[in-house]
């Protein structure tokens, strides 16, 4: 008896680490919003504030997440990817899913946000959900009965399903993306925690959903043009993480210090500034505002072209920099954008929300290469259940176009280059 009692406060302590989960991200998307807020405050007193404001924020995110939290950096979901393919989840709890090192992200994606960057809070949700998961389970439970590689990947789906609001694509991601089959060991208790996390998050927000659909069930645009969007934005997609994953690393100066790594992120920081004062501040934060008002039909967006182009620029400028922020969040605005622009030349009044929907699923495949995963996203953020089959199709084709130029998904490619930094040196033959 007293052993069936251990070991269930020990699962019971370990099911406690999805909720922190929740709660992070509950506290980062309050964060965000306040950021995002004050942001906007500032464009509209005066947009030439931010020649100022983005290159000296700029330079200050880089500069300290360099000295102190190198692993901070970027979107955070290479570094999980790089845990669970090494295994050694308790040695990584003090760089790459460090507890403080992810603390230091979630602090520094909402300053990026503050400034104007172009970034979401997805991606980081994943690092930051891996390091609460795996360091509450390894220092608070007693005995840890979950294969390490699980509870890191339970931790980095259920930040994303906490962020997004949906467990289903959580629990998809965490089979397609994070772990696979490899690595995935108890995954009945896997997809419990990861679904648990969600619903917290999801009664934490009452409900809301960032891009609920509050107009009529779409139509079906004609199978040609369905094709072509797929098509164009995946292959905008792939050309977007070909850049991040080769093209940056071949072009940018290398940054050995962090001192030069804040000269590079001032100089990105001050070209995203008049992009955004020319776009009149369009290209601001992560484009969820934007993305829902064109999915519902706003008189205010309505019309309003080019914004995918201008905010698949001011994403992959931002990447360039260096600090801290996903590109999750960027890309379903991105789709959207791509999808109302085709609609205003090819689609009618009918089928415009479907091809805004559809091309945020698409561009998301594209750059996640997780055509499941990109379509439980949108179909639970949006509640357009009913399409969901066309939806999945257009994300497996766009996710084929995508692999045309990048056939390999940027966050494998990082992961690749991570994993040589932390591995154990060989060992001297005697």
């Amino acid at each position: 008896m007293s052993k069936f009692i251990r070991r269930g406060t020990d699962y019971f302590l370990i099911m406690l680490g999805p909720l922190w989960v929740a709660v992070a991200m509950y506290l980062l998307a309050k964060g965000e919003a306040w950021a995002l807020s004050w942001n906007q405050v500032l464009f509209h007193h005066n947009p030439y504030w931010l020649l100022l404001v983005m290159p000296l924020g700029f330079a200050l995110i880089r500069y300290f997440t360099m000295k102190w939290a190198p692993q901070a950096g970027g979107s955070g979901i290479p570094q999980v990817m790089a845990v669970i393919h090494m295994g050694r989840v308790r040695s990584m709890l003090k760089t790459l899913v460090s507890p403080f090192q992810a603390l230091i992200k979630a602090l520094m994606v909402i300053l990026g946000m503050l400034c104007g960057a172009s970034i979401g809070r997805e991606g980081p949700a994943v690092q930051i959900g891996a390091a609460i998961m795996t360091g509450w389970s390894m220092n608070a439970v007693r005995r840890v009965r979950i294969d390490p590689r699980t509870l890191a990947i339970i931790g980095g789906a259920a930040g994303l399903a906490s962020a997004f609001t949906t467990p289903l694509a959580g629990a998809v991601y965490a089979l397609e993306e994070l772990g696979s089959r490899r690595y995935l060991k108890h995954p009945g208790f896997a997809v419990l925690c990861i679904v648990l996390a969600a619903w917290a998050s999801y009664r934490l927000f009452e409900g809301y959903l960032p891009l609920a659909l509050n107009v009529p069930v779409p139509s079906l645009p004609t199978l040609a043009l369905l094709i072509a969007e797929c098509i164009f934005c995946g292959l905008l997609a792939g050309a977007m993480t070909w850049v991040m994953a080769t093209g940056l690393p071949k072009w940018l100066p290398v940054t050995k210090t962090p001192l030069h790594a804040a000269m590079l992120a001032a100089t990105v920081g001050l070209v995203l500034a008049v992009l955004a004062i020319a776009c009149q501040g369009l290209t601001l934060g992560s484009g969820n505002a934007i993305a829902h008002e064109m999915l519902n039909l706003s008189p205010q967006y309505a019309q309003l072209e080019g914004f995918g182009f201008m905010k698949w620029l001011s994403t992959t400028l931002s990447f360039a920099a260096g600090i801290p922020g996903g590109i999750l969040a960027p890309s379903l605005s991105i789709g959207a954008g791509l999808g109302q622009d085709l609609s205003l030349y090819f689609g009618d009044g009918n089928d415009r929300v479907f091809l805004i929907a559809a091309g945020m699923a698409a561009f998301l495949a594209g750059v996640i290469q997780a055509p499941l995963t990109a379509t439980l996203v949108v179909a639970e953020m949006t509640g357009m259940y009913d399409h969901i089959l066309p939806m999945l199709m257009m994300s497996f084709l766009a996710n084929w176009a995508a692999r045309l130029l990048c056939r390999v998904s940027m966050y494998q490619t990082l992961m690749l280059r991570l994993i040589p930094a932390f591995s154990p040196a060989p060992t001297a033959s005697k």
